[in-house]
Formats: C-alpha cells, structure tokens, sequence
C-alpha cells in the first residue's frame, strides 16, 4: 500500500475506514462533509481528513479503489466541499 496516507498521485490519500484508528470528529466543511483527527494504523502520527465512506456519498468521483481500499481526492473535495 506505500507510505501511510499517500494515496494514488497528487490530491489522493487514503480514507479507507478500516486503515485508520482513534477515529474522532472535529469538524465539517461549508457543505457538511465531516472532517477527523485519526491514526493510520501503520503510525502513530496524528492526521486530519475524511472517511472515504462518507465522501462517496455526496461526492462519489472524488473516491477510487485502490486494491482493497478506498483514497479520497482532498483537493476535489475541498475545492468542493
């Protein structure tokens, strides 16, 4: 899978639910996407963003599947939402 959080290409990180742990809300974008403070569970690095289940329901082209994960274009979403 790479680095954590790396994603597919410029823009694309990994949202999958299930690579991620400490899962909390800690905000929402202008167009209520929910944004979290979580931990990949390969680090223990403290990260910001948004569970790609979520995304794809109001903003399904910003969500690909990588293998068995979903990745989160971040720059169409927050150009978006």
């Amino acid at each position: 899978m790479g680095a954590a959080g790396a994603g597919y290409g410029a823009g694309w990180k990994w949202a999958d639910r299930r690579l991620k742990t400490d899962i909390h809300p800690i905000g929402t974008t202008k167009f209520g996407c929910t944004i979290y403070q979580f931990r990949y569970r390969n680090s223990g690095v403290v990260q910001i963003g948004f569970m790609a289940d979520e995304i794809k329901l109001d903003f399904p082209e910003f969500v690909m599947r990588i293998g068995d994960y979903d990745a989160v274009n971040y720059t169409g979403v927050l150009s978006h939402g």
